[in-house]
Order: C-alpha cells, then sequence, then structure tokens
C-alpha cells in the first residue's frame, strides 16, 4: 500500500511542479474601480471584477494519483513480476465464471413454489444504468435466470447482488435471499494506491478472512471486492444483522471501503474483464462463511460503547469474578446446552439485550466448545437457547444450575434482593377460581368430562385436572369418574359455608326499647334542621 507522501517521493520533481501549476482554482470575485476622466458633470470611473486564483490540494492530490497509476505503476509492475520467484496468488477468471461463483443458486431458490396466495415464487434482481453527472436512474430492468444476467453485462453497468420477491422493486420490504457481501473500496477519497494482491492481505489483516473476488470499478485505483455467504432470508432481524456487521465491516478497513454500502438493497459496479485497460476479474478462493462468523465484529462494538459509557457498575464487575460465573463465561463446561441457556440468563441479568447476548456468545463462548466433544456444539442449538431464555417465561437463574455446569461451588446470594413476583400474563394464575365461578353459574351441578370444562375454560387439560384434584381434596366437589368412550362425569360442588357465630356478637332489645332509640334519634335530626 502506498500513501501519498510515498507516491509523491517517486514522482520527479519538474512534473509536481507541472502538476501544480494546474491545481489551481477559480476562487473569490474582486470589484475594483478605476478612474477614466472628468467630465462637465463629473468624474467617469469603470467598474472591473477580478478572479483571483487558489490552490486545491484536493485536486492536486488526485492529479498526482492520476499521474501515478497511468504513467508508473504499470511498469513497476512489470519490474516486480521479474523479481518475483513465486507466483502471484490467484486467477483471472471470466464474467461468467465470477457471476456463477457469487451467485450460485440463488436464481433456483423456492424455484416452482407457491405463497400463499397462489402465486409462483420467483428470486429476482435487477441491472441499471445511472448518468455520470446527475446520478439519476437512466434505465432498469429485471433479471430472473443466470443466462439473462449474463447476457445484460453487455448493456448495463451496475446491478443488485441479492434477490428479491417483487420484479418491480428492489426496496427492503421485497428483499428474500441475501448470499454475498460486496465492498466498495474507494482508494482514491483517501489517495492511497493498493494492488488487488495488497487489497486481499490488507482486509484479512484486519477481518480474519481473504475476499473471494477484486475486480476494477470504473474509477481507476478503485476496487471491489466480495466474501460469499450462506444463504439468508429477507426477514427484518436477518437484514438488520447482515447490515450491522457490513457496517463494521468499513468502520474496521480504516475508511477505504465506501460505508454507503451497507444497505442490503445496495447497488454495485457490475464485474467486467478489459484486456486492453488491464481490468479483470480476480479469483482468490470461493469459501462460503456464515454471517455468525462475523459477530465478533458486533461484539467489539457493544465493548467499545460500554467503555464509552463513563458510568462502572462495580457490583456487574464483582459478579463477573466469582470462579463459578468467571468458568461459565470462559466456557469451561460441562454441559454444553444447559450451559448455554444459564449463560444467556446470566447475561439477561447482567442487562444485556438480546442481540448483544447474541454477539458475544456467537463470537466468544461458541469457539471455546464448539469442538471439545464427540459431536459440534451447532449454531442452531445456541440460537435456540438463547431465544428460550429471553422468552419471558424465567424469572431469573440459580446458583445451582451455574454449579451443575461447571462443577465449581456456587453462592450468589448476596448479589440479590427479594422482590414481590408480578404476574405479566405469562401464564393463567387464576385457574381455580374461574372454576368455582364455573360450577356456580352451572347450578353446582355439571355432566361432562374434563376435556369439556378445559375447552369453557380455555386452559390446559394438565392444568385443570390438578385444580379439580385440589377440590376435592377440599371436600368442595364430588364426583365419580365413569369410564367407557363417552362417558359422562356428574360434577356436584358444595360452596363450603363459613361459621361466624363465634366472631360477631349480637345483642337482643326489646320492642319498647328500639322505639325510644328511634324517638330519640328524630329528636336530634329536628335540632340539626333549626340550624
Amino acid at each position: 500500500m502506498l500513501t501519498f507522501k510515498q507516491i509523491e517521493r517517486k514522482i520527479d520533481s519538474v512534473v509536481l511542479d507541472y502538476i501544480r501549476s494546474y491545481s489551481y482554482v477559480p476562487g473569490k470575485v474582486k470589484k475594483e474601480l478605476f478612474k477614466l476622466s472628468k467630465t462637465k458633470i463629473g468624474t467617469k470611473y469603470v467598474s472591473r471584477n477580478y478572479i483571483s486564483k487558489e490552490f486545491s490540494q484536493v485536486l492536486y492530490e488526485r492529479q498526482v494519483r492520476e499521474y501515478y497509476l497511468t504513467y508508473m505503476q504499470k511498469e513497476e509492475k512489470n519490474e516486480k513480476k521479474k523479481k518475483r520467484k513465486r507466483p502471484e496468488k490467484g486467477r483471472n477468471i471470466t464474467v461468467k465464471e465470477c457471476f456463477e461463483i457469487m451467485l450460485r443458486d440463488l436464481f433456483e431458490h423456492r424455484k416452482g413454489e407457491r405463497d400463499t396466495k397462489g402465486r409462483q415464487i420467483q428470486m429476482n434482481a435487477f441491472v441499471m444504468n445511472f448518468d455520470k453527472e446527475t446520478r439519476l436512474l437512466l434505465d432498469k430492468k429485471t433479471v430472473k435466470t443466470m443466462e439473462k444476467l449474463l447476457e445484460a453485462t453487455k448493456k448495463f453497468s451496475y446491478f443488485t447482488p441479492n434477490m428479491f420477491i417483487d420484479y418491480r422493486f428492489f426496496t427492503k420490504e421485497v428483499l428474500s435471499l441475501l448470499g454475498v457481501i460486496i465492498l466498495d473500496f474507494d482508494l482514491d477519497k483517501s489517495n492511497v494506491v493498493m494492488s488487488k494482491d495488497e487489497l486481499r492481505l490488507f482486509v484479512k489483516k484486519k477481518l480474519g478472512v481473504e475476499l473471494s473476488m477484486i475486480w476494477d470499478t470504473p474509477t481507476k485505483g478503485n476496487y471491489a471486492g466480495t466474501i460469499l455467504l450462506k444463504k439468508m432470508a429477507g426477514t427484518p432481524p436477518s437484514v438488520h444483522l447482515y447490515e450491522q456487521v457490513v457496517k463494521e465491516m468499513t468502520r474496521k478497513l480504516d475508511g477505504l471501503a465506501d460505508a454507503s454500502c451497507f444497505n442490503a438493497n445496495h447497488v454495485f459496479v457490475m464485474p467486467k474483464n478489459s484486456p486492453r485497460t488491464g481490468k479483470m476479474v480476480r479469483l482468490y478462493n470461493e469459501d462460503v462463511h456464515s454471517i455468525n462468523a462475523f459477530r465478533w465484529l458486533l461484539n467489539e462494538r457493544d465493548e467499545r460503547r460500554k467503555r464509552e459509557n463513563s458510568v462502572i457498575d462495580f457490583k456487574q464487575e464483582s459478579f463477573k469474578k466469582e470462579p463459578a460465573v468467571a468458568a461459565l463465561l470462559n466456557g469451561d463446561v460441562s454441559y454444553r446446552d444447559h450451559a448455554a441457556f444459564t449463560l444467556a440468563l446470566v447475561l439477561r441479568w447482567l442487562k444485556y439485550t438480546q442481540e448483544e447476548c447474541a454477539n458475544y456468545m456467537y463470537s466468544q463462548w461458541l469457539p471455546k466448545v464448539q469442538n471439545e466433544h464427540d459431536h459440534p456444539f451447532t449454531e442452531r442449538e445456541l440460537g435456540k437457547c438463547i431465544k428460550h431464555a429471553y422468552s419471558g417465561k424465567y424469572r431469573n437463574f440459580k446458583s445451582t444450575w451455574i454449579e451443575i455446569c461447571t462443577g465449581i461451588p456456587c453462592n450468589l446470594s448476596g448479589y440479590f434482593e427479594w422482590q414481590f413476583y408480578e404476574n405479566k400474563g405469562i401464564y393463567i394464575m387464576d385457574t381455580e377460581a374461574r372454576l368455582r365461578e364455573f360450577f356456580k353459574e352451572n347450578g353446582g351441578t355439571y355432566e361432562g368430562n374434563i376435556k369439556s370444562i378445559a375447552e369453557e375454560l380455555d386452559v390446559s387439560v394438565r392444568s385443570l385436572e390438578r385444580h379439580i384434584a385440589t377440590l376435592r381434596d377440599n371436600n368442595e366437589l364430588i364426583y365419580q369418574t365413569k369410564r367407557g368412550r363417552g362417558a359422562k362425569t356428574v360434577y356436584h360442588y358444595a360452596e363450603q359455608q363459613l361459621d361466624f357465630t363465634s366472631v360477631l356478637r349480637f345483642e337482643e332489645h326489646t320492642i319498647d326499647e328500639e322505639i325510644a332509640y328511634l324517638n330519640e334519634l328524630d329528636t336530634q335530626l329536628e335540632k340539626l334542621s333549626t340550624y
């Protein structure tokens, strides 16, 4: 990789002076008055405008870079080829091979199937042309097969690498399939010069993976590179994950990649070969990666955001340093599925969102436990554990769970405070009360079976059996189960009568005493009415 200063040193000073002389742009406009002559009326003046010239550093750097790419880079490449002992990695491929490797069988996905309305499902890609000056859309076409796409490469310059379910629009709402990440490297904005092989090594150093293919874009010295992905559905969570990963990739690449290419429906330059200009598509590998392999980028983002937060929770930091908890976080566990579920509950208690929990467990925890036993612990199993832990069905974890998974004694009672349980509607808690009301509404007698009662109350049969047994043990419900298909049981509900005689005391009064009390009350009311 060559920076601008390194490029400047390679160019002769005479050439640099010549380029510098053509790097001036119009500046401010100045007006001046000049005295011409005196007349009978007064003095005659003339106004003249002067446009100053200002040196443009941006224009100068761009012209120096273009000069190096046009007149010097090719000669240096030829000299390096003569000195190189090993052949350059990768090989040049045709445009047809490029699209077959990039899109694979995406056009054939769900081909022949029909949607809920009976319409045939078809994957669509779009090709288009833009005006170079205004950047307005000039022409757009839909392609549904690989053959049509290859034909369109002769007339169109841009395409959408991801697939859409609609043939009219390429918006995110109709995005159906994601299968590739394309990074657009605008090296001219950073005034950097790199060869394709140098770009491949730079990306491998930053992201840990090699680009599958690299091709030249219309701007000289700029490139586009691809990373092949396993098929991803176009659902909003998948699209969001895809875009967040690409956004962090562009940030990790020190601004060399275009930051606007993170959108899942972004349009990219078509790969094209031109032997005359030396622009060729270069293939390095055909490796297909899972999107979860790049979650470490999102985990780094979450950690960076936490460091930017000036408030430190010492209670949480102390909790993480507990031996059993530390072993669970580091993957020193015996039961991987139970440990994954317990760890997800622990992270939820530590106020991790579900996305932050998934980023940590996919990138940090899963690689440590994946291949420690006879069979691998799959990403699908881990995803189910995380989803189940964040479903809202579990209030918290228990210390004994961590101890079972890690084998280290664990007592975390000092970190918890007792809180009154508030029913949030996840479970039906009033089944017994509703059952009593049901028997009262039916006059205390009901003929049927448990299934019919469960349908009336909209509760599970298993839960209803438990509550009916409780009422029977309390002598509130009397019944005798009949056997046989279609047999009905007669339920007799006897409401318990409460005896209040030992609690309330009644004083007996004669009729004469009660009349005297009423007369006295009337006298007092008449006095009040006179005020």
